[in-house]
């Protein structure tokens, strides 16, 4: 059975740069997957924020600028998540002598939000051991004041 973690920010300050929201790190020993992600609404007037999902797999240099930020157990009584977390990086991960994979992208309109939630399951994203995800802001319009999060599972992942 699969352990489930959820990622929330809340009032987070966004600058007028290009950040990684979140940069999930997995460890050497457990894959994770990314379930879930949730932009709130946030303005009265209409802007929309591009927004990529990354994959770095092999050599990457990870961001940096931001915080940690500790994933939080949906069930109490399972232990600590294996994999890590980094909030607002504003020097953006990059791709070393790795891979970098694009597995979506969309447009958070600050008025209507974005949620990034597959109908199937097989459409879920699989973070592999000593990988990096990254939901990104491609473009920042303004500074806003934003909440959010994210939902990863690990363990024994079934679809």
């Amino acid at each position: 059975m699969s352990r489930v973690y959820r990622l929330p920010f809340k009032a987070l300050n966004l600058s007028s740069a290009k950040q990684d929201l979140w940069a999930i790190t997995t460890g050497s020993s457990l894959d994770a997957v990314l379930e879930e992600i949730r932009l709130d609404p946030c303005a009265s007037a209409i802007t929309d924020f591009n927004l990529s999902i990354n994959l770095f797999t092999g050599s990457f240099s990870a961001g940096s600028g931001g915080s940690s930020l500790t994933p939080v157990q949906t069930d109490q009584a399972d232990a600590a998540a294996s994999f890590s977390c980094k909030l607002q990086n504003t020097t953006q991960t990059a791709v070393g002598t790795g891979t970098l994979k694009n597995k979506d992208a969309g447009a958070w309109n600050l008025v209507n939000g974005w949620v990034w939630q597959p109908v199937d399951p097989r459409h879920r994203i699989l973070i592999p051991v000593s990988a990096c995800l990254v939901i990104s802001l491609d473009t920042t319009p303004s500074s806003q004041v934003v909440s959010g999060c994210a939902i990863v599972s690990e363990g024994s992942v079934q679809g």
